[in-house]
């Protein structure tokens, strides 16, 4: 039996075991269990709340309201608890010494409130729940109504576009590049993204493949951004930061909801989720979806050149001219998934969940140019067991590529069937009297890669493993510890050891400074390490060629990890009477190790190698161009190697004022400068980010159930460099518009428009044009 074989045999055992013994132990506490259900209204209008959270405090029993604002909570063990009716705007409701020996009847009325800054609490700087002021990182939030709101777009990584730090590009409907403090790339992998703790970058280039999504953009529930580095509790590719995108329990979204959309570009979206209680614990909910647009991106092949205006806005013609044209039709997806839960009632939960993706059209941006992606389809399973000290996450994913995708510079089919299989540990608990608190996990994750020698010459099977622990130290309320390590082995990449430390001083409850260092490191993707495959025709008649000689682009199997080291300080403030929040944070990372785009001459399994009687006279050019003699013929040859080291400092200052109970105003402003210390030859290493970056946002909320937002962006010039796309990108200012109105309890109608005033920007060298795309929203609930 091979290696693979047998590891995807004892993978799937342990998930059996794992679901047998929670089920049976399910079973075991579901009996003598106890029903609290009853309605909540307004105060004020007395009508019926959807949606409101109903929560045992101390213990993860809860549920949620109906479109007719009543609630059924379940498999609730006798006893006496404390009964929280909680739900953004309004005050939260605490009933103390509620006792539930039998089912009980429990109805309340909520008031509004003014928004309460200090208790946002956040989870990914400390693997734990905890004020955002006592967060020993820089960290933003975004929250449910954010993302309902801008929710019509369907675009994930709309919903960060003005957060501190944050570059965003677009290269196509659904093609965004997320980065944050320098150095984005055409497939960006230093932020490291997460959903529910699985990592949604796809295996052989290690970015993600935003439109292979399968929940829609308002299921997500919440998003938190850590940023700077984050290995020492993420391991690999947490270089810049890392993103978690929190989904809701059944229990907190029960019901029916339909929901459809249409706008320019000839988009259409609709989806359809189903989520409600089974009884004795078990809960459930199922989604499907379908989204269908037209494209900004044109064909760029030597015929296009007079009717592809991207060529003359972006100054393409010289290294654009593309052999095979675009796929006809939409950029379409298709997606479902599913999850079921069980809650044992004492602060434990054991969940199922799975899903799968069919993306067509889309086009990456990639070190060889443009890629299209004809179709291919992405299965993923989850399995997770969560307690008060206990946490176990189980998970796989797989790419499919269903039709061939292709390099449209070369034309050539390229061909992707990759597996990940991920599971981790976690385990924490708190001594000394409740100062110290203790994390300590483990994981360990198993890749196939396969490219049917479209992209690598053979298949790669190889595994990579962790172990971390974090102690934080509070001897008072005032000051707190950290330090963390993380130790991960791999048959990828030597040995790293990641630490972290910091200190978060408190002198109030709203105010907090902090200092903070971390290492982090990214690996290579596969694409470096083992990529074969042909990028284009190069004219070799004086070194012997036919004069269609083919160009290569070559991996490095002896490529080492890049690496980053990053000093921090920061500020969080709540000013105003609890109207207002502050955040300032300064950086200064030393980033070294850096992989170059392809270049010739770097690998030296490549190196120039004349045939006999070769002219001396042409020796040098032949290697600063890459040739490399393959059985007696010329070729070109391009491939990475480590080279580079960068000092990289910046300020980020993010701004929240809540001018009364219905508006509120936001802003952002970043600085980021760089040196280069150390470069390969021929390299060209930028950041691909403005020195200076600005963004705002004011949002009006009223209680007749209407909402807008308007936001806006301005970037300022800066060069890009990446792989063969190298230019100008100009200064542009986008705004953005997304408004609703919650016309009834069972309808919600509302929309986005994106680049509102219509300008044709270009974002990233060698994507689209970009322009308005205005879409249009229905969602009915019931």
């Amino acid at each position: 039996m091979n290696p693979h074989a047998l590891k995807v045999i004892l993978f799937r055992s342990w998930v059996v075991v794992l679901v047998v013994s929670a089920l049976f132990a399910g079973q075991l506490r579901a009996q003598n269990s106890a029903t609290l259900s009853g309605t909540i209204t307004d105060a004020s209008t007395h009508q019926p709340l959807p949606f409101i959270n109903i929560i045992l405090k101390g213990t993860r029993i809860g549920g949620s309201t109906d479109s007719q604002g009543k609630y059924s909570v379940k498999n609730i063990p006798p006893g006496t608890y404390v009964v929280m009716i909680a739900a953004v705007g309004y005050k939260t409701v605490e009933m103390n010494d509620i006792v539930i020996n039998d089912d009980r009847q429990f109805d309340a009325e909520l008031t509004l409130s003014e928004v309460s800054l200090g208790e946002v609490s956040v989870y990914g700087a400390s693997l734990r729940p905890e004020r955002i002021t006592n967060a020993p990182a820089a960290v933003s939030v975004i929250e449910p109504s954010e993302i309902k709101m801008n929710a019509a777009s369907g675009q994930l990584p709309r919903l960060l576009e003005t957060q501190p730090g944050v570059d965003i590009v677009q290269s196509g409907i659904q093609d965004f590049n997320i980065n944050a403090r320098g150095f984005n790339s055409s497939l960006n992998r230093r932020l490291l993204v997460l959903m529910d703790g699985r990592d949604l970058a796809i295996a052989f280039l290690g970015a993600q493949e935003w439109n292979g999504m399968t929940v829609p953009l308002e299921d997500l529930g919440r998003l938190e951004l850590v940023r700077g580095p984050g290995s020492a509790l993420y391991g690999p590719n947490a270089f810049n930061g890392v993103i978690n995108v929190t989904t809701p329990a059944p229990k907190d979204i029960l019901g029916t909801k339909f929901s459809y959309s249409v706008g320019e570009l000839n988009t259409v979206r609709a989806d359809m989720r189903q989520a409600g209680l089974l009884g004795n614990g078990w809960s459930y909910k199922a989604n499907f979806g379908t989204v269908t647009s037209g494209t900004w991106s044109q064909s760029r092949t030597a015929a296009d050149t007079n009717a592809s205006g991207e060529f003359e806005y972006a100054g393409l013609r010289a290294n654009g001219i593309e052999r095979r044209p675009l796929s006809a039709g939409n950029v379409t997806s298709a997606y479902g998934s599913g999850r079921i839960d069980y809650d044992f009632g004492d602060n434990t939960l054991v969940l199922a969940e799975g899903g799968l993706s069919r993306v067509q059209n889309e086009l990456f941006i990639t070190g060889i140019g443009r890629v299209q992606v004809t179709e291919a389809l992405k299965p993923w399973g989850r399995l997770s067991y969560n307690s008060d000290r206990l946490n176990v996450n189980v998970w796989a994913q797989g790419r499919h590529s269903a039709q061939p995708q292709y390099s449209l510079a070369s034309g050539a089919p390229l061909n992707e069937t990759s597996e990940i299989y991920h599971a981790e540990a976690q385990y924490n608990f708190l001594t000394m009297q409740d100062q110290l608190r203790v994390v300590v996990g483990a994981s360990h994750r198993y890749y196939h890669v396969d490219t049917d020698g479209t992209l690598m010459a053979d298949a790669h099977y190889d595994n990579t493993s962790g172990v971390f622990g974090q102690a934080e130290f509070s001897p008072s309320g005032i000051v707190k510890f950290v330090a963390a390590t993380r130790w991960d082995r791999s048959t990828l990449h030597s040995d790293q050891w990641s630490p972290k430390a910091a200190i978060v001083f408190s002198p109030s409850p709203n105010h907090s400074f902090r200092v903070t260092f971390n290492k982090a490191f990214q690996v290579p993707n596969y694409s470096e390490f083992f990529l074969q495959a042909l990028a284009g025709f190069a004219d070799l008649r004086p070194f012997g060629g036919t004069g269609t000689d083919p160009v290569y682009a070559r991996g490095n199997k002896n490529l080492s990890v890049e690496k980053i080291d990053g000093y921090e300080i920061g500020y969080k403030g709540i000013f105003l009477e609890n109207k207002a929040f502050i955040s300032l944070d300064a950086y200064y990372n030393k980033a070294t190790n850096f992989v170059t785009d392809l270049l010739p001459g770097v690998n030296p399994d490549y190196a120039f190698n004349p045939p006999p009687g070769f002219p001396a006279g042409l020796s040098e050019v032949a290697r600063s161009n890459g040739i490399y003699y393959a059985n007696g013929r010329p070729q070109v040859v391009y491939s990475y190697t480590n080279a580079g080291k960068v000092d990289e400092r910046g300020v980020e200052l993010g701004l929240v004022y809540y001018v009364n109970d219905e508006i509120h105003l936001d802003g952002a402003w970043t600085w980021y400068d760089f040196e280069v210390k150390e470069q390969q030859l021929g390299d060209i290493l930028l950041p691909n980010a403005p020195k200076h970056k600005f963004s705002f946002g004011v949002t009006y909320k009223n209680k007749s159930g209407f909402d807008a937002s308007l936001m806006g962006r301005n970037v300022q010039p800066f060069r890009w460099a990446a792989g063969v796309f190298q230019g100008q990108i100009e200064p542009y200012t986008l705004l953005s518009l997304s408004a609703g109105w919650q016309a009834t309890q069972q309808v919600h109608i509302g929309g986005t428009v994106s680049n509102l005033l219509d300008h044709k920007v270009y974002q990233i060298f060698g994507g689209s044009v970009i322009g308005r795309q205005a879409i249009g929203n229905l969602t009915l609930t019931f």
